[in-house]
This record gives structure tokens, sequence and C-alpha cells, in this order.
């Protein structure tokens, strides 16, 4: 894999989701609140489905119940069936789910249900706290009239609830996101310094749109994903999620663009599939993209627990000239009404203690590097490290 293009310095400011969609489920086939499955229906495998009580921030929700490990997910579903096709473009499916047990996972598709023939297949891994998952699907054929909850894989029960399905509905550059309750902006940046555009590729290049400081991306042929790329870093916890918003303007394009984390330090990638995926759609306004996901960490070949400290955009796919600005990552932590940005509530220095933290969690020295986690802290020298993106004095 080649070397990234361009790196994000990191910012701390303070700011306070989920896409806005043009819902084609009416509003019980969306959220169960009248006790019924309504157009949905299951199959497959001896599962069973019903509407229980326990939705999330409602009364009812659908469960899905496996009752064994199947060879793929498509062995178990649940299905809703539009009464017609739907055209051909840009969908955005979301949902909550969680799953009685650790471990569990599903998998969200788009069908044509003549043929059985559909696309866009993503497996969610759950866990027992419910989670918001977005996925946008790009169908470009004729005849896709279903959505797709596929659950036959794991062993076990899981609820879903609150599912939108229906064309994007985009916002304006830089607004429309809400960050949700707790979270914060960890890392923002755009290019008005000049410095964040490494000069060795050529189709990346610092510029100017509309009064914008922005990147201007130009590739002429299509190629792997992973071919052009850019890098935002920063020490990004496992098992927890990530919202990454940036305004996008150029060529509209088919082509779907990912993200992933990675462990920099061998460029290996935690996950191919850690991203809602996103496209360029407009050469006249600028659109905001808002990106989830989390990761889970791996151990290298020499025993080496690897997390993510970069998440790479992976734009190679796409042929065009595109613009982006406006970067911003979010994540866990609040600030109270006069905090500096960055402080722990209450913080006046923005450094708090280590019994702060969050038990085990990774811990890195100023230049980044992972010299241990919370729980082993007391082995380290008196100082400054970085926990969960925060200044921790030992």
């Amino acid at each position: 894999m080649k070397k990234f293009l361009l790196s994000l310095g990191v910012a701390m400011i303070a700011m306070t989701a989920s896409a806005a969609v043009d819902n084609l489920l009416d509003a019980n086939n969306s959220t169960f609140e009248n006790g019924q499955k309504n157009g949905w229906s299951s199959w497959g495998n001896g599962s069973e489905s019903a509407v229980v009580e326990g939705g999330y921030n409602s009364t009812y929700c659908l469960e899905l119940k496996n009752p064994a490990a199947g060879d793929d997910y498509y062995v178990a579903q649940a299905a809703y069936t539009f009464s017609e096709p739907l055209a051909q473009g840009d969908y955005t499916l979301t949902l909550w789910a969680k799953s009685a047990e650790a471990g569990g996972s599903i998998q969200v598709a788009y069908q044509n249900s003549t043929d059985y023939s559909g696309g866009g297949y993503t497996a969610l891994e759950l866990t027992t706290e419910w989670k918001q998952f977005t996925k946008n699907f790009a169908i470009e054929k004729d005849g896709v009239d279903r959505i797709l909850i596929s659950f036959g894989k794991v062993v076990g029960t899981f609820y879903v609830d609150d599912i939108e399905f229906g064309e994007p509905v985009e916002d304006e550059g830089g607004e429309g996101f809400q960050a949700p309750e707790g979270y914060k902006v960890i890392l923002s940046g755009d290019t008005s310094d000049g410095t964040l555009i490494s000069a060795w590729d050529a189709e990346f290049e610092n510029s100017s749109e509309d009064g914008k400081e922005c990147i201007k991306y130009v590739n002429a042929t299509a190629g792997d994903g992973y071919t052009h790329q850019i890098a935002l870093d920063l020490n990004y916890d496992p098992e927890t999620v990530y919202y990454i918003t940036f305004d996008v303007k150029g060529t509209p394009s088919t082509a779907a663009n990912s993200a992933w984390y990675q462990y920099k330090a061998t460029y290996s990638a935690l996950g191919y599939s850690d991203f809602n995926e996103f496209k360029i759609s407009s050469d006249s306004e600028w659109k905001q993209v808002v990106l989830q996901g989390e990761y889970t960490a791996k151990e290298a070949e020499d025993g080496t627990e690897m997390t993510a400290d970069r998440v790479v955009l992976n734009l190679g796919a796409y042929v065009g000239t595109a613009y982006f600005t406006n970067f911003k990552v979010y994540g866990p932590g609040s600030d109270e009404p006069g905090d500096e940005p960055g402080d722990e509530p209450g913080d006046d220095n923005g450094v708090y203690n280590v019994e702060s933290a969050a038990p085990n969690a990774p811990v890195f020295n100023l230049q980044g590097i992972k010299v241990g986690t919370t729980e082993n802290v007391s082995n380290l020298p008196k100082g400054i490290y970085i926990v969960n993106g925060k200044k921790i004095v030992w």
C-alpha cells in the first residue's frame, strides 16, 4: 500500500447523528409502535421474529432469534418488500440495533424479490447496548424492491428499531450534523495554513474554492480505493464510535468512496468496512459528508496490540475533480460552558488525572507512541501522556 498523501494536524476545539433520510417506511413499519411486524416478514434456519417491548427510546422493537450458526447470514432473513420497485439512485438505511449476548452480528442489503439478486451486503457488529448504524446504497439496476436484514450466521437474539430507508436528504456544507450527547470535536482542520498536503503526489494540492481554503483532488483514472488517500491522524480507541464530517464538492460520480481505521506503523487496516460509504454528488454546491464507525483492536504477529492511530479516506476509485474542507472528528467527551477547548469539565488547563481515564485504555506519549495502558501506568515515568485524545498527568 502506498504512503499517505495528506495528514491533518490535531486541533482541540469545543463543539458539540444520524443521516437525514426521506423515509419510505411509514411510522409502524419503522418503529413498530403498534406492536405488530406490519410489512416485515422473516424465514429460514428455524429462526423466529416478533415485536417485543424494550425498543430504543420507545415501547416496541423487532426481535430476531437465530437458534443455530449458519454458513452465512442469508440462511435466516427478515425483509421488507415495497409495493413497487425502487428507482435507481442513492439510498440511505439507518437503524438502531443490539444483541442479547456479546458478539452478535447481522447483515443489511438490498434485493430484487423476484430473482433474489442484490447488493450492498454489509455486516453490522452488535453490542449489548443500542447503537445506530448507517449504510449508503447506490442502487444501479432495475427491479430492486426489498431491504434485507440477514441474521443467520451467528447464534443469538437480536433487536432492531427505528429503521429508516430512503433517499438521503442533503445538507449544505458545514451544517446539519448534530453530534450525539456526550460527544465533542477532537480533531478539526482545513488547509488554511498551507501545510496539510505532502508535496510528493500531484493528485492533491492546497487550493481555494468559493472562498474556502480546501484540498483540491484531481484523478484521471479509476483505481483501487486506497490508491489515493486522505489521512486523519489521531489515537482512536477500539470499540468506540467516532463520527467524521467534512464538506465536499466536485464532479459527480457513481463511484463509492470508503474509509477505514489503520495502524500506521505497519499500514494495517483494522477493518475494511468500518465506516459507511460516501459519494461525491454535486459540482455546484458544497455537501456535508457524515461518516460513523468503530473498530476492534488486532494483535500483530509479534504480539503487539494494534490500535488505530489513523483514519484514511479512500478516494482512488473516484474520477474527476473534487474539493474537500472543514474536516472534523467527533469523539466521546463533553465540555461545560466556559471550559477551554479540550478541557475535561471543570478543568482549567486541559490536563487531568489518570484516575479519570477509562479502565485499561491505551496510553500514548506526546509523540503518539503507545507506551502502555491505564492499568499499568504506574510503571511509566512521571509525566504527561495522552489517553482518549486528552492529556493525562501521571
